[in-house]
């Protein structure tokens, strides 16, 4: 499996309803909202992670990532043996991610 976007760029864009969340290329346009939850995969295995902030604002936390052959994105901070974060990936396509949560 791979990931593309426009620049791997992420960002929450829907959590439905018990089981999903979508993330969308970074490029898409939202309405009016607040602030939103996202990452970047960088191809070099860099991860800059982007969470929701005081006032809207955003926090951005470093780290590496990960995909495995049976398509879950593992999230690596602190300490490179052990994931702060697994992402299962459902579907991807250009335009939209989709995660179980």
């Amino acid at each position: 499996m791979r990931l593309r976007s426009r620049k791997n760029g992420y960002m929450l864009t829907r959590r439905t309803p018990g089981t999903r969340m979508v993330f969308r290329p970074s490029s898409f346009k939202l309405g009016p909202s607040h602030g939103c939850a996202g990452f970047e995969l960088k191809p070099d295995g860099e991860l800059v992670e982007s969470q929701i902030a005081a006032a809207d604002g955003s926090l951005k936390r470093a780290g590496k990532w990960k995909l495995s052959d049976g398509g879950k994105l593992y999230f690596y901070r602190e300490d490179p043996s052990k994931p702060a974060k697994m992402l299962e990936i459902e579907s991807a396509s250009k335009d939209k991610l989709v995660v179980k949560r």
